[in-house]
């Protein structure tokens, strides 16, 4: 905590937390997932809203609305064409908590809103801001395919090991019952006598 921020030191940081599954979260008075440490290199003034109102309030801040996970790999603050730029997040998981997040994010007064292509086309009909829908570049898109052929063959080579076990089972079912049926049939008839 004290000199250091976590997503900002290296953006390698949360994605390989997650990799592990290890849980990262920030004191009690670190906002949205950021340490005091990023303001002290972007910002401007005492990290105080209270005391800081008008910087703080100042420059452009737009929302991102995307799922946590995103959130946590993207910086709190940037600059872009020599502006100060602040990224204020709105987590959301299915496309009406995007709408939603995308009305309140318009109420907080944010200049404009970055989201999923399916909530943008909603947003863009309810708020007077901008709104610019997310693109997913080839490259990611093939990733995510790479993802799921994985998934999907683990979960074929898992049917096809519970398969061969269960092929085993009425193997071995079958077996008892085929000596089941001899012992009865040697009991009914036995052998030698008619």
């Amino acid at each position: 905590m004290w000199g250091r921020a976590f997503y900002d030191d290296d953006p390698k940081n949360p994605i390989l937390a997650d990799e592990y599954g290890i849980v990262i979260s920030t004191s009690h008075h670190e906002p949205m997932m950021r340490a005091h440490v990023e303001w002290e290199r972007y910002g401007s003034g005492p990290w105080n809203y209270v005391k800081n109102k008008e910087v703080l309030d100042h420059g452009l801040i737009i929302a991102v609305i995307t799922t946590r996970e995103a959130l946590d790999r993207i910086s709190r603050y940037l600059v872009i064409n020599n502006r100060e730029v602040m990224i204020k997040e709105y987590p959301a998981t299915t496309i009406e908590e995007e709408v939603i997040r995308g009305i309140t994010a318009e109420k907080d007064g944010v200049k404009g809103i970055i989201c999923g292509p399916i909530a943008a086309t909603t947003l863009e009909k309810v708020v007077n801001i901008p709104v610019i829908s997310l693109r997913f570049e080839e490259n990611v898109v093939l990733e995510a395919l790479q993802k799921m052929m994985q998934k999907l063959l683990t979960g074929m080579e898992a049917f096809a090991v519970k398969f061969a076990h269960a092929n085993i089972l009425v193997t071995l079912v079958g077996f008892i019952v085929l000596l089941l049926w001899i012992k009865a049939l040697h009991d009914c008839c036995p052998v030698g006598k008619p």
